[in-house]
């Protein structure tokens, strides 16, 4: 075990509960990652509450130590649901990945399904209709739905977050290449024993998992179910960022699928990712780039030296550094 696992499983502790006693056994566990939520988070955990089901579910909390009201409301939710809700906390802050790495770790039941705590679901026949479909279709890894984009206020900003071309089916080579699949609608088959330690190196876990889940089987996209909402917010972390501190961050994802590939000896879906963060890395080099912004760069493309090639990492450090003149 990582030490850095060590450290997170040693923080961590399960708040008192009685789930694994009264649902020995679950069909579907539901998991929730939430830091700061606190203005949002009854509407997730009710989401999921109102679940009408024939089988039992569990659902997993991983609250990272808010300091917003967050903790105290998931803890009222699991004092009034200890049959139902479990909560994986620490007292001090784990970070998303440490968060989100304690709930996988902790994943239990045939399938999974995600909501994060600033989204929420409006269909109490969700689980339901995913489960029910694959249970009746074994070469399906993973199903998902089409969302509604909402303000804080719950005000519908768009009805459809989902183009017409990807209502649809996808094949597992599609997954594999991580196409875009909302966290809030997905529900997949818990078959990964060990998630890659690579995957808890990237921000966009949704597109590690879903290339991780093309390996088991092929995705459904199922026409019968409400929209789950997706909240947006301008004070957000991320929506704070500019657009080349995002690609900055996004690009330890296809460097990390590459390696990840590349170890299972996955020749044609490593040169993809090899060629998309080729891209990635280009298109960044057509900005003006601070001097921090291109140490950053470097020091993932020398994180993963072997995979890109040394010729390659070579001379994407040397564009790095001529390219362009650093930003004031």
């Amino acid at each position: 075990m990582k030490r850095k696992t060590k450290k997170i499983l040693a923080a961590s502790y399960e708040y008192p509960n009685r789930v694994k006693e009264l649902i020995p056994d679950p069909m579907v566990q539901v998991q929730t990652i939430t830091y700061q939520h606190g203005p949002y988070i009854r509407d997730c955990i009710e989401g999921i509450l109102m679940q009408k089901t024939t089988f039992p579910f569990e659902y997993l909390i991983g609250e990272d130590c808010s300091t917003d009201g967050t903790r105290e409301i998931v803890l009222e939710y699991a004092q009034k649901y200890p049959g139902r809700i479990r909560v994986i906390t620490a007292d001090e802050n784990m970070g998303m990945m440490g968060n989100i790495r304690r709930c996988r770790m902790a994943s239990r039941g045939k399938y999974i399904a995600l909501c994060e705590g600033d989204d929420y679901w409006t269909d109490p026949y969700k689980l339901q209709k995913q489960v029910d479909f694959l249970e009746n279709n074994p070469d399906v890894a993973i199903t998902y739905h089409d969302a509604s984009r909402v303000d804080n206020n719950k005000n519908i900003i768009e009805e459809s977050l989902l183009p017409e071309d990807r209502k649809r089916d996808f094949s597992s080579e599609e997954l594999k290449k991580g196409i875009w699949i909302m966290t809030n609608t997905m529900c997949f088959r818990n078959v990964v024993d060990q998630y890659p330690e690579n995957y808890f190196k990237v921000v966009n876990g949704d597109t590690f998992i879903t290339s991780l889940l093309g390996n088991y089987g092929r995705g459904a996209y199922l026409t019968g179910i409400k929209p789950s909402c997706y909240r947006i917010s301008n004070t957000g972390i991320w929506s704070m960022k500019t657009d080349v501190e995002r690609k900055i961050r996004t690009l330890a994802t296809p460097l990390e699928l590459m390696k990840f590939y590349n170890k299972r000896n996955d020749r044609a879906f490593y040169e993809y990712y090899k060629d998309s963060a080729r891209k990635l890395i280009l298109s960044l080099l057509e900005n003006k780039l601070s001097k921090k912004q291109k140490k950053h760069i470097i020091k993932k493309i020398c994180t993963h030296l072997n995979d890109l090639g040394l010729r390659n990492s070579f001379y994407y450090i040397k564009k790095t550094i001529t390219t362009n003149k650093c930003a004031e």
